[in-house]
């Protein structure tokens, strides 16, 4: 039987874990992770055909409060343009771009129009975390993750950051998580991490950093997530989101970051997926200064993600690989913003 300690230790393991799932019905899996593992949230995504109706999307969220023994997150992509899982497709309504508002339109007020009534649906939903806004500068307008898609505001990085405050003022409004994203900067990536680890240290300059120094100093920021970039200036070895020269040294030693960071997701990515394991890389992540683990699925290869993700790291703790204030700290910054938004069950 595992003692009261390593009891604990699981259930602070728990929260350091969001996962997705398949299909428009929570999975019995899932509620029981939530239930008895104290799994930390759920995203739903387009990808995994989670979204049905406005209906059907209260439901599922509801479900989920209603089982978690603590209050989860329930967390969504809704940027606007083509990262918009809320859309005409589900009982909601086409929304523009970044680039159209940022750059097209040039419009703070059409940024901040647009955000308060995307923040409406996800309250109207019951989601409370929305992963976005994008802090990417549109350095190489043909990046296939980033300029192609449009979903950078501006080549101009102070423009950038102004798009991007104005968009979490309004989610704020409504008692909405948002996270900006993707650390150190993805807009001159000219690869997918979707497909295999982009490759920036002759591309990527420190400019990237200005929309996250000017939005740090201005104290709006609830997460940052890390993005799947490989940087030899910052790190030989690891990507950025297995790095702690990128994540501890830069984000929170250099800029100060104090809030909680997110991997972007460990599952889907080709950049994580082929060159580390699941099990390495979730330790990695962690050691670097990691505080979410983001998984779009609740399996790996074909077994239950969250029970064995939970063993693997309990097994890294006895042994020292990784150490338990490390997921003190983690678990200490995810209740810290849980209670600041006053999460309720």
């Amino acid at each position: 039987m595992p003692s009261h300690a390593e009891k604990s230790l699981g259930r602070k393991l728990g929260q350091l874990i969001i996962l997705g799932f398949k299909g428009q019905f929570v999975p019995d899996r899932i509620l029981e992770d939530l239930a008895t593992r104290n799994l930390g949230g759920i995203v739903l995504t387009t990808a995994n055909e989670n979204l049905g109706s406005p209906a059907q999307i209260q439901k599922v969220l509801r479900q989920i409060r209603e089982v978690s023994k603590t209050p989860p997150f329930l967390a969504i992509d809704q940027e606007g343009g083509k990262v918009a899982r809320l859309n005409a497709t589900n009982g909601f309504s086409s929304t523009s771009s970044a680039y159209h508002l940022g750059t097209t339109a040039g419009s703070l007020d059409a940024t901040r129009a647009q955000a308060g009534l995307m923040a409406s649906w996800l309250q109207s939903c019951g989601f409370n975390m929305n992963l976005a806004p994008v802090a990417d500068v549109n350095v190489n307008p043909l990046s296939p993750t980033i300029g192609l898609p449009q979903r950078s505001y501006s080549v101009d990085p102070l423009s950038v950051a102004a798009h991007d405050r104005a968009f979490i003022e309004e989610f704020h409004k409504r008692k909405i998580i948002t996270v900006l994203k993707h650390f150190p900067g993805h807009g001159s990536a000219g690869t997918d991490s979707h497909v295999t680890l982009p490759d920036i240290t002759t591309s990527w300059t420190d400019t990237e950093l200005i929309p996250y120094r000017e939005l740090l100093n201005g104290g709006c920021v609830d997460m940052v997530m890390i993005g799947h970039l490989y940087n030899a200036a910052l790190d030989d070895t690891f990507p950025s989101s297995l790095s702690r020269a990128t994540i501890q040294g830069l984000l929170r030693d250099s800029l100060g970051f104090r809030g909680v960071a997110i991997t972007d997701d460990l599952h889907n990515m080709m950049a994580i997926t082929a060159n580390f394991g699941y099990w390495d890389a979730a330790e990695h992540a962690i050691n670097a200064g990691v505080d979410i683990l983001l998984y779009g699925s609740n399996e790996a290869d074909s077994f239950p993600l969250c029970s064995q993700l939970i063993n693997v790291l309990e097994s890294k703790v006895r042994h020292g690989i990784i150490a338990e204030s490390r997921i003190d700290e983690a678990y200490n910054r995810i209740q810290q913003l849980k209670n600041r938004y006053a999460f309720e069950a």
